[in-house]
Protein backbone atom coordinates (compact mmCIF):
# COMPACT_ATOMS: atom_id res chain seq x y z
CA UNK A 1 0.00 0.00 0.00
CA UNK A 2 1.22 3.28 -0.92
CA UNK A 3 1.97 6.21 1.43
CA UNK A 4 -0.99 7.87 -0.11
CA UNK A 5 -3.13 5.00 -0.16
CA UNK A 6 -2.41 4.69 3.85
CA UNK A 7 -3.39 8.70 4.04
CA UNK A 8 -6.65 8.08 2.11
CA UNK A 9 -7.07 4.81 4.37
CA UNK A 10 -7.21 6.68 7.52
CA UNK A 11 -9.24 9.99 6.05
CA UNK A 12 -11.63 7.39 5.32
CA UNK A 13 -11.84 5.62 8.65
CA UNK A 14 -11.84 9.07 10.10
CA UNK A 15 -14.93 10.40 8.64
CA UNK A 16 -16.83 6.71 9.33
CA UNK A 17 -15.95 7.54 12.91
CA UNK A 18 -17.48 10.55 12.49
CA UNK A 19 -20.00 12.29 14.42
CA UNK A 20 -18.04 11.82 17.72
CA UNK A 21 -19.19 11.82 21.13
CA UNK A 22 -19.09 15.36 22.67
CA UNK A 23 -16.42 14.60 25.17
CA UNK A 24 -14.00 12.82 22.79
CA UNK A 25 -14.85 15.63 20.41
CA UNK A 26 -13.72 18.17 23.16
CA UNK A 27 -10.81 16.46 23.91
CA UNK A 28 -9.21 15.84 20.84
CA UNK A 29 -9.89 19.80 20.12
CA UNK A 30 -7.99 20.22 23.23
CA UNK A 31 -5.21 18.19 22.37
CA UNK A 32 -4.63 19.98 18.85
CA UNK A 33 -5.44 23.75 20.19
CA UNK A 34 -2.58 23.21 22.33
CA UNK A 35 -0.24 21.58 19.90
CA UNK A 36 -0.54 23.98 17.31
CA UNK A 37 -0.08 26.96 20.07
CA UNK A 38 2.32 25.40 21.32
CA UNK A 39 4.12 24.01 18.47
CA UNK A 40 3.60 26.94 15.76
CA UNK A 41 4.63 29.71 18.30
CA UNK A 42 7.90 27.75 19.98
CA UNK A 43 9.11 27.57 15.88
CA UNK A 44 9.59 31.50 16.00
CA UNK A 45 11.20 31.58 19.63
CA UNK A 46 8.94 31.20 21.92
CA UNK A 47 9.92 30.40 25.43
CA UNK A 48 6.78 28.77 27.04
CA UNK A 49 7.28 25.03 27.78
CA UNK A 50 4.09 22.72 26.90
CA UNK A 51 3.03 22.48 29.96
CA UNK A 52 3.33 26.22 30.92
CA UNK A 53 1.22 26.88 27.72
CA UNK A 54 -1.44 24.49 28.99
CA UNK A 55 -1.38 26.48 32.07
CA UNK A 56 -2.08 29.75 30.61
CA UNK A 57 -4.57 28.42 27.84
CA UNK A 58 -6.43 25.91 29.88
CA UNK A 59 -6.39 27.42 33.41
CA UNK A 60 -5.69 30.66 33.10
CA UNK A 61 -2.32 30.66 35.32
CA UNK A 62 0.82 32.41 33.97
CA UNK A 63 3.85 31.11 34.40
CA UNK A 64 6.74 33.55 35.52
CA UNK A 65 8.34 34.10 32.03
CA UNK A 66 9.25 36.96 29.81
CA UNK A 67 5.24 38.82 29.45
CA UNK A 68 5.85 39.56 25.65
CA UNK A 69 5.66 35.51 25.25
CA UNK A 70 2.74 35.18 27.23
CA UNK A 71 1.49 37.86 25.02
CA UNK A 72 1.83 36.19 21.81
CA UNK A 73 0.56 33.06 23.07
CA UNK A 74 -2.44 34.54 24.16
CA UNK A 75 -3.16 36.61 20.79
CA UNK A 76 -2.40 33.05 18.90
CA UNK A 77 -4.82 30.99 20.65
CA UNK A 78 -7.33 33.87 19.94
CA UNK A 79 -6.18 33.84 16.17
CA UNK A 80 -6.77 30.38 16.26
CA UNK A 81 -10.44 31.22 17.73
CA UNK A 82 -11.46 33.63 14.74
CA UNK A 83 -9.99 30.88 12.18
CA UNK A 84 -12.55 28.40 13.29
CA UNK A 85 -14.81 30.95 12.81
CA UNK A 86 -14.06 31.64 9.53
CA UNK A 87 -14.06 28.05 8.46
CA UNK A 88 -17.57 27.80 9.88
CA UNK A 89 -18.75 30.79 7.87
CA UNK A 90 -20.12 29.59 4.13
CA UNK A 91 -17.85 32.36 2.68
CA UNK A 92 -14.13 31.88 1.37
CA UNK A 93 -11.57 33.67 2.84
CA UNK A 94 -10.42 37.07 2.25
CA UNK A 95 -7.27 38.80 1.86
CA UNK A 96 -9.01 41.13 4.69
CA UNK A 97 -9.30 38.11 6.56
CA UNK A 98 -5.35 37.21 6.48
CA UNK A 99 -4.81 40.55 7.29
CA UNK A 100 -7.05 40.92 10.62
CA UNK A 101 -5.00 37.16 11.20
CA UNK A 102 -1.51 38.76 11.36
CA UNK A 103 -3.16 41.79 13.31
CA UNK A 104 -5.10 39.36 15.92
CA UNK A 105 -1.17 37.47 16.39
CA UNK A 106 0.95 40.37 16.68
CA UNK A 107 -1.76 43.25 18.35
CA UNK A 108 0.19 46.42 18.63
CA UNK A 109 2.76 48.17 16.46
CA UNK A 110 6.68 47.43 17.75
CA UNK A 111 9.82 48.30 16.15
CA UNK A 112 12.34 45.66 15.14
CA UNK A 113 16.12 45.65 14.27
CA UNK A 114 16.69 45.17 10.30
CA UNK A 115 20.16 44.90 8.30
CA UNK A 116 19.68 47.22 5.54
CA UNK A 117 20.83 46.54 1.89
CA UNK A 118 24.95 47.53 2.44
CA UNK A 119 24.73 45.67 5.80
CA UNK A 120 23.94 48.30 8.18
CA UNK A 121 21.69 48.09 11.26
CA UNK A 122 18.49 50.01 11.06
CA UNK A 123 14.67 50.24 12.79
CA UNK A 124 11.78 49.44 10.96
CA UNK A 125 8.31 50.14 12.78
CA UNK A 126 6.12 46.74 12.59
CA UNK A 127 2.24 47.66 11.70
CA UNK A 128 0.23 44.63 12.24
CA UNK A 129 -2.29 43.60 9.54
CA UNK A 130 -0.78 45.95 6.85
CA UNK A 131 1.13 44.50 4.14
CA UNK A 132 4.80 45.67 4.27
CA UNK A 133 6.14 49.17 2.15
CA UNK A 134 9.56 47.77 2.40
CA UNK A 135 11.43 44.86 1.52
CA UNK A 136 12.36 41.92 4.37
CA UNK A 137 14.83 39.99 2.33
CA UNK A 138 16.59 37.86 5.12
CA UNK A 139 20.79 36.39 5.15
CA UNK A 140 20.54 32.79 4.49
CA UNK A 141 23.14 30.99 6.98
CA UNK A 142 25.58 30.64 4.33
CA UNK A 143 25.44 34.17 4.67
CA UNK A 144 23.72 34.93 1.00
CA UNK A 145 20.72 36.98 1.03
CA UNK A 146 16.99 35.26 0.21
CA UNK A 147 14.87 37.65 -1.44
CA UNK A 148 11.39 37.32 -0.82
CA UNK A 149 8.79 39.53 -3.37
CA UNK A 150 8.99 43.00 -3.43
CA UNK A 151 6.52 45.80 -1.56
CA UNK A 152 4.54 46.45 -4.97
CA UNK A 153 3.98 42.75 -5.85
CA UNK A 154 2.15 41.69 -2.95
CA UNK A 155 -1.28 42.63 -3.17
CA UNK A 156 -1.16 40.75 -6.61
CA UNK A 157 0.76 37.64 -5.55
CA UNK A 158 -1.80 37.84 -1.84
CA UNK A 159 -4.96 38.07 -4.84
CA UNK A 160 -3.90 34.76 -6.49
CA UNK A 161 -2.82 32.58 -3.57
CA UNK A 162 -6.67 33.41 -2.12
CA UNK A 163 -7.67 32.96 -5.31
CA UNK A 164 -5.52 29.14 -5.35
CA UNK A 165 -7.60 27.92 -2.01
CA UNK A 166 -10.93 28.87 -3.33
CA UNK A 167 -9.98 26.66 -6.37
CA UNK A 168 -8.79 24.04 -4.48
CA UNK A 169 -11.79 24.00 -1.94
CA UNK A 170 -13.74 24.02 -4.38
CA UNK A 171 -12.45 21.17 -6.43
CA UNK A 172 -9.42 19.73 -4.80
CA UNK A 173 -7.43 18.34 -7.79
CA UNK A 174 -4.23 17.50 -6.34
CA UNK A 175 -3.33 15.52 -3.06
CA UNK A 176 -4.07 17.41 0.30
CA UNK A 177 -0.33 17.39 1.03
CA UNK A 178 0.83 18.42 -2.20
CA UNK A 179 -1.46 21.16 -2.01
CA UNK A 180 -0.15 22.23 1.28
CA UNK A 181 3.63 22.24 0.36
CA UNK A 182 3.49 24.39 -2.63
CA UNK A 183 0.57 26.92 -0.63
CA UNK A 184 3.00 27.10 1.99
CA UNK A 185 5.58 27.99 -0.52
CA UNK A 186 4.71 30.72 -2.41
CA UNK A 187 2.83 32.41 0.71
CA UNK A 188 6.47 32.65 2.36
CA UNK A 189 8.13 33.50 -0.66
CA UNK A 190 6.03 36.32 -0.92
CA UNK A 191 6.27 36.91 2.71
CA UNK A 192 3.42 39.65 2.83
CA UNK A 193 4.18 41.10 6.19
CA UNK A 194 7.14 42.83 8.25
CA UNK A 195 6.43 40.02 10.71
CA UNK A 196 3.82 37.11 12.16
CA UNK A 197 4.32 35.52 8.45
CA UNK A 198 5.20 31.90 9.24
CA UNK A 199 2.02 31.61 12.27
CA UNK A 200 -0.21 33.20 9.63
CA UNK A 201 1.13 31.01 6.93
CA UNK A 202 0.64 27.80 8.71
CA UNK A 203 -2.84 29.20 10.11
CA UNK A 204 -3.85 29.32 6.45
CA UNK A 205 -2.87 25.68 5.77
CA UNK A 206 -5.04 24.70 8.77
CA UNK A 207 -8.02 26.79 7.24
CA UNK A 208 -7.86 24.61 3.96
CA UNK A 209 -7.45 21.20 6.70
CA UNK A 210 -10.52 21.97 8.04
CA UNK A 211 -12.76 23.32 5.74
CA UNK A 212 -12.32 19.91 4.05
CA UNK A 213 -13.39 18.49 7.11
CA UNK A 214 -9.26 16.81 7.41
CA UNK A 215 -8.35 17.90 10.96
CA UNK A 216 -4.97 20.36 11.47
CA UNK A 217 -1.74 19.99 10.25
CA UNK A 218 0.45 21.01 13.25
CA UNK A 219 4.48 21.21 12.50
CA UNK A 220 6.21 20.29 15.46
CA UNK A 221 8.97 22.18 17.02
CA UNK A 222 11.12 19.08 17.24
CA UNK A 223 11.22 18.88 13.50
CA UNK A 224 12.33 22.18 13.41
CA UNK A 225 15.25 21.64 11.46
CA UNK A 226 13.74 19.09 9.11
CA UNK A 227 11.28 21.51 8.49
CA UNK A 228 13.77 24.92 7.34
CA UNK A 229 15.71 21.90 5.41
CA UNK A 230 12.56 21.76 3.76
CA UNK A 231 11.58 25.04 3.33
CA UNK A 232 15.42 25.95 2.11
CA UNK A 233 15.21 22.88 -0.46
CA UNK A 234 11.56 24.18 -2.28
CA UNK A 235 13.12 27.50 -2.48
CA UNK A 236 15.83 25.49 -5.14
CA UNK A 237 12.12 24.42 -7.09
CA UNK A 238 12.19 21.12 -4.81
CA UNK A 239 8.87 20.64 -2.93
CA UNK A 240 8.76 17.20 -2.02
CA UNK A 241 10.49 16.98 1.09
CA UNK A 242 8.08 19.80 2.27
CA UNK A 243 5.19 17.40 0.65
CA UNK A 244 6.22 14.45 2.97
CA UNK A 245 6.79 16.22 6.24
CA UNK A 246 2.91 17.51 5.00
CA UNK A 247 1.73 13.85 5.05
CA UNK A 248 3.45 12.44 7.90
CA UNK A 249 2.01 15.90 9.64
CA UNK A 250 -1.74 15.04 8.51
CA UNK A 251 -0.79 10.79 9.49
CA UNK A 252 -0.59 12.22 12.82
CA UNK A 253 -3.60 14.33 13.16
CA UNK A 254 -5.64 11.56 11.51
CA UNK A 255 -4.35 9.10 14.07
CA UNK A 256 -5.09 11.34 16.86
CA UNK A 257 -8.30 11.77 15.72
CA UNK A 258 -9.39 7.93 15.29
CA UNK A 259 -8.08 7.45 18.66
CA UNK A 260 -10.13 10.10 20.46
CA UNK A 261 -13.46 9.19 18.06
CA UNK A 262 -12.65 4.90 19.46
CA UNK A 263 -12.47 6.69 23.03
CA UNK A 264 -9.00 5.84 22.96
CA UNK A 265 -6.01 7.31 25.02
CA UNK A 266 -4.97 10.27 22.33
CA UNK A 267 -1.63 11.23 25.04
CA UNK A 268 1.81 11.32 22.99
CA UNK A 269 4.60 9.09 24.69
CA UNK A 270 6.70 12.12 25.31
CA UNK A 271 3.46 13.95 27.19
CA UNK A 272 4.85 13.07 30.17
CA UNK A 273 8.39 14.35 29.99
CA UNK A 274 6.69 17.78 28.93
CA UNK A 275 4.80 17.51 32.26
CA UNK A 276 8.07 16.39 34.35
CA UNK A 277 9.81 19.57 33.06
CA UNK A 278 7.64 22.24 33.56
CA UNK A 279 7.25 20.46 37.35
CA UNK A 280 10.80 20.85 37.47
CA UNK A 281 11.11 24.05 35.65
CA UNK A 282 8.24 25.44 38.26
CA UNK A 283 9.99 23.82 41.59
CA UNK A 284 13.26 24.86 40.67
CA UNK A 285 15.06 27.89 42.36
CA UNK A 286 16.88 30.21 39.75
CA UNK A 287 19.84 31.21 40.35
CA UNK A 288 22.30 33.84 38.15
CA UNK A 289 23.22 32.47 35.05
CA UNK A 290 24.69 34.82 32.12
CA UNK A 291 21.10 34.76 30.37
CA UNK A 292 19.78 36.11 33.54
CA UNK A 293 22.15 38.79 34.36
CA UNK A 294 22.28 39.74 30.50
CA UNK A 295 18.43 40.35 30.19
CA UNK A 296 18.59 42.22 33.57
CA UNK A 297 21.66 44.37 32.29
CA UNK A 298 19.10 44.72 28.52
CA UNK A 299 15.91 45.64 30.37
CA UNK A 300 16.86 47.35 33.43
CA UNK A 301 20.62 48.71 33.37
CA UNK A 302 20.75 49.98 29.85
CA UNK A 303 17.19 51.92 29.91
CA UNK A 304 18.30 53.22 33.41
CA UNK A 305 21.85 54.41 31.82
CA UNK A 306 19.78 56.54 28.81
CA UNK A 307 16.55 57.51 30.82
CA UNK A 308 18.97 59.19 34.02
CA UNK A 309 21.46 60.72 31.76
CA UNK A 310 18.63 62.49 29.84
CA UNK A 311 16.94 63.41 32.98
CA UNK A 312 20.13 64.53 34.82
CA UNK A 313 21.37 66.56 31.70
CA UNK A 314 18.68 69.20 32.35
CA UNK A 315 20.44 70.39 35.30
CA UNK A 316 23.45 71.65 33.03
CA UNK A 317 22.75 75.28 33.05
CA UNK A 318 23.27 75.33 36.90
CA UNK A 319 26.69 73.70 36.74
CA UNK A 320 30.15 74.03 35.29
CA UNK A 321 30.04 70.60 33.92
CA UNK A 322 28.43 67.23 33.52
CA UNK A 323 30.19 64.38 33.38
CA UNK A 324 29.73 60.28 33.85
CA UNK A 325 31.66 57.57 34.71
CA UNK A 326 31.54 53.82 34.79
CA UNK A 327 32.69 50.96 36.67
CA UNK A 328 33.05 47.77 36.47
CA UNK A 329 34.03 45.05 39.14
CA UNK A 330 34.55 41.78 39.36
CA UNK A 331 33.55 41.22 35.40
CA UNK A 332 33.76 42.04 32.03
CA UNK A 333 32.03 43.62 29.79
CA UNK A 334 31.38 44.86 26.35
CA UNK A 335 29.30 47.73 24.74
CA UNK A 336 27.84 46.93 21.25
CA UNK A 337 25.32 48.49 19.52
CA UNK A 338 24.41 50.40 22.86
CA UNK A 339 23.87 46.90 24.19
CA UNK A 340 25.69 45.71 26.95
CA UNK A 341 26.47 41.91 26.80
CA UNK A 342 28.36 39.62 29.44
CA UNK A 343 28.14 42.05 32.21
CA UNK A 344 27.62 40.99 35.87
CA UNK A 345 27.82 43.97 38.05
CA UNK A 346 28.86 47.36 37.88
CA UNK A 347 28.31 50.99 38.82
CA UNK A 348 27.77 54.09 37.18
CA UNK A 349 27.80 57.63 38.00
CA UNK A 350 27.20 60.96 37.02
CA UNK A 351 28.92 64.50 38.25
CA UNK A 352 27.32 67.86 38.28
CA UNK A 353 29.75 69.79 38.75
CA UNK A 354 30.63 73.45 39.96
CA UNK A 355 34.24 75.32 40.01
CA UNK A 356 34.43 77.75 43.12
CA UNK A 357 37.73 78.21 42.85
CA UNK A 358 41.41 77.09 41.50
CA UNK A 359 42.03 74.91 44.66
CA UNK A 360 37.91 73.78 45.88
CA UNK A 361 35.21 72.45 43.37
CA UNK A 362 31.77 70.92 44.27
CA UNK A 363 29.72 68.37 43.10
CA UNK A 364 26.42 66.48 43.19
CA UNK A 365 26.78 62.67 42.33
CA UNK A 366 24.30 60.04 41.29
CA UNK A 367 25.65 56.84 41.96
CA UNK A 368 24.15 53.62 40.54
CA UNK A 369 25.41 50.17 41.80
CA UNK A 370 24.30 47.06 40.48
CA UNK A 371 25.11 43.65 42.05
CA UNK A 372 24.02 40.60 41.16
CA UNK A 373 24.05 37.67 43.62
CA UNK A 374 23.31 33.95 43.44
CA UNK A 375 19.97 34.04 44.07
CA UNK A 376 18.90 37.58 43.45
CA UNK A 377 20.07 41.58 42.59
CA UNK A 378 19.90 44.66 43.28
CA UNK A 379 19.75 47.86 41.69
CA UNK A 380 20.53 51.19 44.12
CA UNK A 381 21.13 54.67 43.65
CA UNK A 382 22.76 57.23 45.87
CA UNK A 383 22.05 60.83 45.36
CA UNK A 384 24.61 63.30 47.25
CA UNK A 385 26.36 66.14 47.11
CA UNK A 386 30.22 66.66 47.39
CA UNK A 387 30.34 67.79 51.10
CA UNK A 388 28.28 65.25 52.27
CA UNK A 389 25.32 66.94 53.85
CA UNK A 390 23.19 65.65 52.23
CA UNK A 391 21.91 62.05 50.75
CA UNK A 392 18.85 60.17 48.94
CA UNK A 393 18.60 56.58 48.92
CA UNK A 394 16.39 55.36 45.91
CA UNK A 395 16.09 51.02 45.52
CA UNK A 396 14.76 49.76 42.30
CA UNK A 397 11.58 47.71 43.57
CA UNK A 398 12.48 44.49 41.70
CA UNK A 399 14.91 41.86 42.67
CA UNK A 400 14.08 38.59 41.54
CA UNK A 401 15.31 36.76 38.28
CA UNK A 402 12.51 34.85 37.79
CA UNK A 403 10.03 38.13 37.34
CA UNK A 404 10.37 39.80 34.34
CA UNK A 405 11.04 43.44 34.84
CA UNK A 406 7.29 45.12 35.22
CA UNK A 407 6.25 47.46 32.58
CA UNK A 408 6.98 50.98 33.97
CA UNK A 409 9.33 49.86 36.57
CA UNK A 410 12.33 51.54 35.30
CA UNK A 411 10.54 54.92 34.48
CA UNK A 412 9.29 55.46 38.34
CA UNK A 413 12.83 54.20 39.49
CA UNK A 414 14.15 57.49 37.25
CA UNK A 415 11.58 59.30 38.32
CA UNK A 416 11.97 59.19 42.18
CA UNK A 417 15.90 59.51 41.29
CA UNK A 418 15.29 63.33 39.38
CA UNK A 419 12.98 64.29 42.88
CA UNK A 420 15.94 63.40 44.53
CA UNK A 421 18.65 64.96 43.07
CA UNK A 422 16.22 67.97 42.51
CA UNK A 423 15.89 68.17 46.15
CA UNK A 424 20.03 67.58 46.77
CA UNK A 425 20.71 70.64 43.81
CA UNK A 426 18.01 73.26 45.75
CA UNK A 427 19.55 72.54 48.85
CA UNK A 428 22.93 72.64 47.83
CA UNK A 429 22.15 75.92 45.90
CA UNK A 430 20.50 77.49 48.52
CA UNK A 431 23.72 76.78 50.76
CA UNK A 432 25.39 78.39 48.30
CA UNK A 433 23.30 81.43 48.01
CA UNK A 434 23.63 82.01 51.69
CA UNK A 435 27.52 81.52 51.60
Amino acid sequence: MSYETDIDALFATYTSLLPMKKEDKDRLWQKFRLDWNYNSNRIEGNTLTYGETEALLILGTEPKRLQRDIREMKAHDIGIEYLRDLVDSRRYITEANIRELNQIILKQNYWIETETADGNISRKEIIPGTYKKTPNHVRLRGGGIHKFAEPQDVPTRMESTVKSIREYLKKPDTTLAKFLAELHHDFINTHPFDDGNGRVCRMLLNYVCLKLGWPPVIIKDKNKDGYLLALEQSDGGNLSALEALMKSELEWSLKKSIAAARGEDIEDADDVDKEIQNFVSEHTQRYRTDNNVKRLHLNCTIPIMEKLENKISQFIPLFTEFSTTLQATDLYYEVQNNQMLDCKSLGFAYHLEEYKSDVYNADIQTNISVKVSSHNYEVKCEVRSHNGQQSKFIDFPQTDYNVPIQEGAVDKFCSKIGHAILEVVKDYKLKSTET
